[in-house]
């Protein structure tokens, strides 16, 4: 094809006699009539060489705009940049000839995310307490009334920045970085004193749970005796998970940990799940999980634990 003239001959022999109409055609050929002319003659010669391509361009266009789009009409839509687009008329008909079924929008992810129950740190050393040579961490909630209260296992002796060079007998008496000094230590109705205990913080009774803390570990205690929750719980949480809510296979889970699990670790630190054990008295206890690893006081390794939870959801 030499003349632009030649284009519908060359249109309706690729296309079988298939046009866009006579007003897109007038203005194709205006188009090309006006850049002859305006094209200065030492450039019309690679004008021309570009003829063929342009036309076939052309070609492709009046071929998309003639096709038949269940007589919807094509809308183009513009937007500031950096603004979320409107669906086009495009989108909407790709999602609705989807099959029935084949498109499904799911919300965020029901299982719980990573949670630690213990208060901050102010220091280099967590907020603790010690007594009769066990070290208990202070946890963030609840308050305590004097009718939650069990009988007096020390009282606070001792106020020290830094725990861990307090002596053994100040260990054994009761010591505290964080609680009132004088402060009685109670333990909790309920729950054994080797599991939590109970002393005021800024005249308020606040529960501290049983940790590791410089070397005061679990004194050979089996992981019952450092979490004596059993047949106390109301709930599990195990996160990235799920939640077990009903009290009987929470407590069965539970004896599934406290009866398979073997010690791994005097300081087991690395934790990258947490699990929260939640008592039918509404305190909760916090343990970092690090595969088939659970830890407060001591690591202890229990894959158990861990099928029977998964299959319980």
């Amino acid at each position: 094809m030499k003349n632009v003239e030649d284009l519908k001959s060359v249109a309706d022999e690729m296309l079988g006699g298939l046009t866009a109409g006579e007003s897109l055609k007038r203005q194709v050929y205006a188009a090309a009539r006006q850049a002859q002319e305006t094209v200065p003659f030492y450039r019309w010669k690679a004008f021309r060489l570009g003829v063929p391509a342009c036309a076939m361009a052309a070609v492709i266009i009046t071929a998309a705009i003639a096709l038949p789009l269940r007589e919807e009409s094509l809308r183009i839509d513009t937007h500031a940049a950096g603004a979320t687009p409107a669906p086009t008329v495009f989108a909407m008909r790709a999602a609705a000839d989807l099959p029935e079924g084949s498109l499904q929008l799911t919300g965020a992810a029901s299982a719980p995310g990573y949670k630690s129950l213990f208060a901050q740190s102010s220091g280099a050393n967590f907020p603790l307490l010690g007594v009769n040579t066990r070290a208990y961490r202070l946890l963030k909630s609840p308050t305590l009334s004097e009718g939650d209260l069990g009988a007096s296992v020390g009282s606070v002796g001792v106020i020290s920045d830094e725990p861990s060079l307090c002596e053994d007998s100040e260990w054994k008496d009761g010591l505290s970085n964080i609680a009132d000094e004088g402060s009685d230590i109670r333990a909790i109705s309920g729950v054994d004193d080797k599991t939590a205990v109970a002393a005021k913080v800024d005249g308020k009774w606040r529960v501290f749970q049983r940790v590791y803390y410089a070397g005061h570990g679990t004194m050979s205690d089996s992981l019952e005796n450092t979490l004596d929750v059993r047949g106390s719980v109301a709930s599990l949480e195990l996160s990235d998970v799920g939640t077990i809510s009903d009290s009987d296979t929470a407590n069965s889970l539970i004896a599934t940990l406290l009866d398979n699990a073997s010690f791994y670790s005097e300081d087991a630190t690395g934790k990258k799940q947490s699990l929260t054990v939640t008592l039918k008295n509404g305190i909760s206890f916090t343990l970092g999980v690090s595969g088939d690893v659970v830890s407060a006081c001591g690591g202890w390794s229990c894959p158990e634990f861990f099928t029977a939870f998964s299959d319980a959801l």
